[in-house]
């Protein structure tokens, strides 16, 4: 399967603000404090979908990392074409 990116496109000056707008101090601090942070409205509903649909593009990948292989839980991820 071909995905491409379906949302409607983000202008700079967009993508600038709501990245101005996240709590780097919050987000500095639970990255410290848990190893993980949440940065709510980054990205659009419709924005995570189209970046989600593109896992599926074998293409766009040269390998996925199944986590269970490597002790660390479930779920696999990407890996990008170096």
């Amino acid at each position: 399967m071909n995905a491409t990116l379906t949302a409607r496109p983000v202008s700079s000056v967009d993508i600038d603000h709501r990245v101005e707008a996240v709590d780097w101090a919050s987000i500095s601090m639970n990255l410290d404090g848990y190893g993980w942070a949440v940065l709510g409205k980054l990205l659009t509903a419709d924005e995570c979908k189209a970046i989600a649909a593109l896992y599926e593009d074998d293409h766009r990948f040269r390998s996925r990392v199944v986590m269970a292989s490597h002790g660390f839980g479930r779920g696999e991820y990407p890996r990008n074409h170096e």
